[in-house]
Protein backbone atom coordinates (compact mmCIF):
# COMPACT_ATOMS: atom_id res chain seq x y z
CA UNK A 1 0.00 0.00 0.00
CA UNK A 2 1.55 3.37 -0.61
CA UNK A 3 0.69 6.17 1.73
CA UNK A 4 0.23 9.89 0.18
CA UNK A 5 2.83 12.65 1.44
CA UNK A 6 0.12 15.80 0.98
CA UNK A 7 -0.26 17.65 4.13
CA UNK A 8 -3.66 16.71 6.26
CA UNK A 9 -6.18 19.40 7.44
CA UNK A 10 -6.95 20.15 10.47
CA UNK A 11 -9.91 18.72 11.74
CA UNK A 12 -12.73 20.42 13.86
CA UNK A 13 -12.76 19.94 17.63
CA UNK A 14 -14.14 15.99 18.49
CA UNK A 15 -14.35 15.28 15.13
CA UNK A 16 -12.98 11.71 14.61
CA UNK A 17 -12.08 10.20 11.25
CA UNK A 18 -9.81 7.29 10.12
CA UNK A 19 -6.18 7.66 9.84
CA UNK A 20 -4.04 5.58 7.61
CA UNK A 21 -0.18 4.92 8.07
CA UNK A 22 2.79 2.16 7.09
CA UNK A 23 2.27 1.31 11.36
CA UNK A 24 -1.01 0.00 11.41
CA UNK A 25 -1.75 -3.68 10.73
CA UNK A 26 -4.22 -4.82 8.42
CA UNK A 27 -6.94 -5.83 10.86
CA UNK A 28 -6.21 -2.46 13.17
CA UNK A 29 -8.30 0.80 12.02
CA UNK A 30 -6.52 3.94 13.75
CA UNK A 31 -8.07 7.74 13.61
CA UNK A 32 -7.51 11.25 15.21
CA UNK A 33 -9.46 13.37 16.62
CA UNK A 34 -9.70 17.30 16.46
CA UNK A 35 -8.25 19.58 19.00
CA UNK A 36 -8.63 23.12 20.03
CA UNK A 37 -6.75 25.14 17.56
CA UNK A 38 -4.59 27.36 19.65
CA UNK A 39 -0.65 27.13 20.64
CA UNK A 40 -1.88 24.83 23.63
CA UNK A 41 -3.23 22.21 21.02
CA UNK A 42 -0.26 19.83 22.41
CA UNK A 43 -2.07 19.88 25.60
CA UNK A 44 -5.52 19.80 24.21
CA UNK A 45 -4.43 16.47 22.55
CA UNK A 46 -2.66 15.11 25.71
CA UNK A 47 -5.66 15.62 27.88
CA UNK A 48 -7.98 14.20 25.27
CA UNK A 49 -6.38 11.28 25.81
CA UNK A 50 -5.37 10.44 29.38
CA UNK A 51 -8.50 12.85 31.28
CA UNK A 52 -11.74 11.74 31.71
CA UNK A 53 -12.03 15.31 33.70
CA UNK A 54 -10.95 17.08 30.35
CA UNK A 55 -13.08 14.74 27.91
CA UNK A 56 -16.11 15.62 29.65
CA UNK A 57 -15.33 19.50 29.40
CA UNK A 58 -17.17 22.23 27.11
CA UNK A 59 -14.43 24.10 24.62
CA UNK A 60 -14.12 27.20 27.30
CA UNK A 61 -13.30 24.86 30.60
CA UNK A 62 -10.94 23.07 28.52
CA UNK A 63 -9.52 25.89 27.79
CA UNK A 64 -8.86 27.19 31.50
CA UNK A 65 -7.91 23.35 32.20
CA UNK A 66 -4.95 23.64 30.10
CA UNK A 67 -3.96 27.25 31.10
CA UNK A 68 -4.00 26.34 35.10
CA UNK A 69 -2.14 23.42 33.84
CA UNK A 70 0.35 25.27 31.76
CA UNK A 71 0.77 27.72 34.83
CA UNK A 72 1.44 25.19 37.59
CA UNK A 73 4.18 23.91 34.73
CA UNK A 74 5.63 27.59 34.70
CA UNK A 75 5.80 27.92 38.50
CA UNK A 76 7.69 24.97 39.34
CA UNK A 77 10.28 26.22 36.38
CA UNK A 78 13.68 27.74 37.45
CA UNK A 79 16.31 29.33 35.68
CA UNK A 80 18.71 26.28 36.32
CA UNK A 81 15.83 24.12 34.23
CA UNK A 82 16.20 27.11 31.81
CA UNK A 83 19.66 26.98 31.46
CA UNK A 84 19.63 22.65 30.70
CA UNK A 85 17.21 22.98 27.53
CA UNK A 86 19.27 22.08 24.60
CA UNK A 87 22.11 22.23 26.79
CA UNK A 88 22.03 25.53 27.70
CA UNK A 89 21.89 26.97 23.65
CA UNK A 90 18.37 27.91 24.09
CA UNK A 91 18.95 30.62 27.24
CA UNK A 92 22.63 31.23 25.42
CA UNK A 93 20.97 32.96 22.52
CA UNK A 94 17.93 34.85 24.18
CA UNK A 95 20.62 36.19 26.74
CA UNK A 96 22.72 37.26 24.50
CA UNK A 97 19.75 38.84 22.21
CA UNK A 98 18.69 41.07 25.37
CA UNK A 99 22.16 42.20 25.99
CA UNK A 100 22.64 43.65 23.20
CA UNK A 101 19.27 45.31 23.12
CA UNK A 102 19.98 46.87 26.44
CA UNK A 103 23.36 47.86 26.29
CA UNK A 104 22.09 49.42 23.00
CA UNK A 105 19.29 51.05 24.87
CA UNK A 106 21.27 52.10 28.02
CA UNK A 107 23.92 53.68 25.61
CA UNK A 108 21.69 55.67 23.30
CA UNK A 109 20.17 57.02 26.91
CA UNK A 110 23.58 58.48 27.44
CA UNK A 111 24.29 59.60 24.00
CA UNK A 112 21.22 61.02 22.92
CA UNK A 113 19.16 60.89 26.28
CA UNK A 114 16.38 59.21 24.72
CA UNK A 115 14.74 55.80 26.32
CA UNK A 116 13.16 53.66 24.15
CA UNK A 117 11.78 51.25 26.24
CA UNK A 118 10.06 50.92 30.16
CA UNK A 119 13.09 48.47 31.34
CA UNK A 120 15.50 50.81 30.14
CA UNK A 121 14.25 52.88 32.93
CA UNK A 122 14.27 50.18 35.19
CA UNK A 123 17.86 49.27 34.22
CA UNK A 124 19.36 53.38 34.17
CA UNK A 125 17.63 53.48 37.54
CA UNK A 126 19.88 50.68 39.24
CA UNK A 127 22.95 52.30 37.26
CA UNK A 128 22.27 55.95 38.25
CA UNK A 129 21.49 54.98 42.17
CA UNK A 130 25.30 54.08 42.47
CA UNK A 131 26.80 56.75 40.50
CA UNK A 132 26.06 59.79 38.82
CA UNK A 133 25.27 60.46 34.63
CA UNK A 134 28.36 61.93 34.30
CA UNK A 135 31.22 59.32 35.33
CA UNK A 136 28.78 56.28 34.08
CA UNK A 137 28.79 58.33 30.66
CA UNK A 138 32.39 58.37 30.79
CA UNK A 139 32.22 54.31 30.37
CA UNK A 140 29.89 54.63 27.69
CA UNK A 141 32.49 56.51 25.72
CA UNK A 142 35.90 54.94 26.87
CA UNK A 143 34.28 51.48 26.30
CA UNK A 144 31.94 52.21 23.26
CA UNK A 145 29.25 50.58 22.13
CA UNK A 146 31.01 49.25 18.72
CA UNK A 147 34.00 48.01 20.58
CA UNK A 148 31.82 45.95 22.87
CA UNK A 149 29.47 44.63 19.89
CA UNK A 150 32.51 43.80 17.99
CA UNK A 151 35.33 42.66 20.20
CA UNK A 152 34.53 41.95 23.88
CA UNK A 153 31.14 40.49 23.53
CA UNK A 154 31.88 37.92 20.57
CA UNK A 155 35.36 37.18 22.71
CA UNK A 156 33.73 36.48 25.86
CA UNK A 157 30.92 33.84 24.43
CA UNK A 158 33.54 32.12 22.56
CA UNK A 159 35.18 31.88 26.00
CA UNK A 160 32.62 30.99 27.68
CA UNK A 161 30.79 28.75 24.75
CA UNK A 162 30.38 25.37 27.73
CA UNK A 163 29.96 27.67 30.55
CA UNK A 164 27.04 28.95 32.49
CA UNK A 165 25.64 32.32 31.85
CA UNK A 166 26.81 33.95 34.92
CA UNK A 167 29.99 32.85 34.10
CA UNK A 168 29.74 34.41 30.99
CA UNK A 169 28.55 37.84 32.78
CA UNK A 170 32.51 37.15 34.43
CA UNK A 171 34.16 36.94 31.37
CA UNK A 172 31.78 40.22 29.29
CA UNK A 173 33.49 42.13 32.52
CA UNK A 174 36.64 41.07 32.69
CA UNK A 175 37.62 41.33 29.42
CA UNK A 176 35.25 44.92 29.43
CA UNK A 177 37.99 45.99 32.05
CA UNK A 178 40.91 44.42 30.21
CA UNK A 179 40.45 46.85 27.40
CA UNK A 180 39.77 49.80 29.77
CA UNK A 181 43.28 49.23 31.30
CA UNK A 182 44.87 49.07 27.77
CA UNK A 183 43.23 52.47 26.95
CA UNK A 184 45.61 55.52 26.66
CA UNK A 185 43.96 57.89 27.54
CA UNK A 186 42.87 55.50 30.66
CA UNK A 187 46.46 54.88 31.67
CA UNK A 188 47.54 58.79 31.99
CA UNK A 189 44.73 58.90 34.69
CA UNK A 190 45.84 58.90 38.95
CA UNK A 191 45.06 55.40 40.07
CA UNK A 192 42.12 56.60 41.91
CA UNK A 193 40.23 57.74 39.31
CA UNK A 194 41.17 54.54 37.71
CA UNK A 195 40.20 52.47 40.37
CA UNK A 196 37.10 54.69 41.14
CA UNK A 197 35.74 54.11 37.24
CA UNK A 198 36.71 50.78 36.88
CA UNK A 199 34.21 50.20 39.86
CA UNK A 200 31.68 52.20 37.95
CA UNK A 201 32.67 50.17 34.80
CA UNK A 202 32.07 46.94 36.47
CA UNK A 203 28.52 48.39 38.60
CA UNK A 204 27.14 49.45 35.34
CA UNK A 205 27.74 46.03 32.84
CA UNK A 206 26.63 43.71 36.07
CA UNK A 207 23.07 45.79 35.86
CA UNK A 208 23.07 45.53 32.48
CA UNK A 209 24.11 42.01 31.79
CA UNK A 210 21.68 40.78 34.85
CA UNK A 211 18.97 42.54 33.76
CA UNK A 212 19.32 40.50 30.48
CA UNK A 213 19.36 37.12 31.56
CA UNK A 214 16.89 37.97 34.39
CA UNK A 215 14.77 39.87 30.54
CA UNK A 216 15.57 36.31 28.80
CA UNK A 217 14.70 34.16 31.99
CA UNK A 218 11.23 35.70 32.88
CA UNK A 219 10.03 36.15 28.62
CA UNK A 220 10.75 32.35 28.48
CA UNK A 221 8.73 31.41 31.36
CA UNK A 222 5.98 33.96 30.03
CA UNK A 223 5.65 31.45 26.62
CA UNK A 224 5.12 28.83 28.96
CA UNK A 225 2.36 30.20 30.34
CA UNK A 226 0.86 31.47 27.46
CA UNK A 227 -1.77 29.40 25.54
CA UNK A 228 -0.94 30.62 22.44
CA UNK A 229 2.64 29.27 22.32
CA UNK A 230 3.60 25.80 21.55
CA UNK A 231 5.49 23.24 23.65
CA UNK A 232 9.09 22.78 23.95
CA UNK A 233 11.65 20.46 24.77
CA UNK A 234 11.46 21.34 28.72
CA UNK A 235 7.35 21.20 28.91
CA UNK A 236 7.21 18.10 26.96
CA UNK A 237 9.69 15.95 29.25
CA UNK A 238 7.81 17.74 32.52
CA UNK A 239 4.40 16.79 30.87
CA UNK A 240 5.69 13.19 30.26
CA UNK A 241 7.03 12.61 33.72
CA UNK A 242 4.22 14.57 35.44
CA UNK A 243 1.46 12.22 33.91
CA UNK A 244 3.81 8.84 33.68
CA UNK A 245 3.29 8.56 29.96
CA UNK A 246 5.63 7.98 26.91
CA UNK A 247 4.90 10.63 24.19
CA UNK A 248 5.42 9.31 20.48
CA UNK A 249 4.69 11.93 17.44
CA UNK A 250 3.48 11.07 13.96
CA UNK A 251 4.40 13.28 11.35
CA UNK A 252 1.22 14.26 9.49
CA UNK A 253 3.25 14.59 5.96
CA UNK A 254 4.83 10.96 5.81
CA UNK A 255 2.36 9.18 8.26
CA UNK A 256 5.43 7.84 9.81
CA UNK A 257 6.74 8.63 13.61
CA UNK A 258 9.30 11.68 14.01
CA UNK A 259 11.54 12.71 16.61
CA UNK A 260 9.90 16.36 17.11
CA UNK A 261 11.53 17.89 19.91
CA UNK A 262 15.38 16.30 19.21
CA UNK A 263 14.87 14.33 22.12
CA UNK A 264 13.89 10.69 22.72
CA UNK A 265 14.66 10.70 26.72
CA UNK A 266 10.88 10.38 27.51
CA UNK A 267 10.51 7.32 25.85
CA UNK A 268 10.51 4.84 28.78
CA UNK A 269 8.59 1.96 27.74
CA UNK A 270 5.27 3.20 30.17
CA UNK A 271 1.47 3.48 28.76
CA UNK A 272 2.57 5.75 25.55
CA UNK A 273 0.07 8.32 23.86
CA UNK A 274 0.26 9.38 20.38
CA UNK A 275 -0.02 12.91 19.11
CA UNK A 276 0.15 13.86 14.92
CA UNK A 277 1.07 17.36 13.50
CA UNK A 278 -1.27 18.13 11.40
CA UNK A 279 1.14 21.20 9.81
CA UNK A 280 1.64 24.50 10.72
CA UNK A 281 1.71 24.57 14.43
CA UNK A 282 -0.99 21.99 15.23
CA UNK A 283 -1.34 18.65 17.04
CA UNK A 284 -4.08 16.14 16.93
CA UNK A 285 -4.52 12.72 18.98
CA UNK A 286 -4.61 9.66 17.59
CA UNK A 287 -6.71 6.62 18.71
CA UNK A 288 -7.42 3.07 17.84
CA UNK A 289 -10.74 2.26 16.83
CA UNK A 290 -12.65 -0.41 18.66
CA UNK A 291 -16.04 -2.16 18.42
CA UNK A 292 -18.92 -0.45 19.39
CA UNK A 293 -16.97 2.82 17.77
CA UNK A 294 -15.35 3.15 21.13
CA UNK A 295 -11.62 4.84 20.22
CA UNK A 296 -8.58 3.68 22.66
CA UNK A 297 -6.36 6.03 23.33
CA UNK A 298 -3.71 4.88 25.34
CA UNK A 299 -1.36 2.04 24.75
CA UNK A 300 0.69 -0.55 26.68
CA UNK A 301 4.55 -0.23 25.75
CA UNK A 302 3.76 -4.08 24.75
CA UNK A 303 1.37 -2.94 22.30
CA UNK A 304 2.57 -3.82 18.76
CA UNK A 305 1.74 -0.31 17.44
CA UNK A 306 3.82 1.40 20.18
CA UNK A 307 6.97 -1.40 19.33
CA UNK A 308 6.84 -0.20 16.18
CA UNK A 309 7.50 3.15 16.60
CA UNK A 310 9.41 2.67 19.46
CA UNK A 311 11.90 0.88 17.22
CA UNK A 312 11.41 3.01 13.99
CA UNK A 313 12.64 5.76 16.36
CA UNK A 314 15.01 4.43 19.01
CA UNK A 315 16.83 1.11 17.03
CA UNK A 316 16.14 1.50 13.67
CA UNK A 317 18.86 -1.02 12.56
CA UNK A 318 16.19 -3.94 14.33
CA UNK A 319 13.14 -2.64 11.52
CA UNK A 320 14.74 -5.02 8.97
CA UNK A 321 14.32 -8.22 11.82
CA UNK A 322 10.91 -7.20 13.61
CA UNK A 323 9.31 -5.70 10.92
CA UNK A 324 10.56 -5.79 7.48
CA UNK A 325 7.53 -4.40 6.08
CA UNK A 326 8.49 -0.53 7.54
CA UNK A 327 12.04 -1.05 6.36
CA UNK A 328 11.55 0.99 2.77
CA UNK A 329 10.52 3.86 5.48
CA UNK A 330 13.50 3.79 7.52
Amino acid sequence: MSYKTNNLKMLPVNKTVVFKTPLENEEEVLCRTGTIAEGSCFFHSLLQAISKEYQTMDIDNKMKFVSKLRNKIASKFNEENWENINDGNLSKITFQEKVIKNFNDVYLYFSKNKIKHKRTKEILKTILDKYDYDNNNIITELVNLEMLESNILPKSYDESENLKIEETIELVIKNSVDYLLKRPEFKNLEEEKTDFLIKVLIDMFISILRSSKDDAFNEYVEKMRNPNEDVDTYTLSEISDKFNRDIYFINGNTKLPYNNFSTTSTLKKRKSIIIIWVGGNHYEIIGRLLPDNIVQREFKPTDVLIDKMYTFLIDPKEINKKYPELEAYI
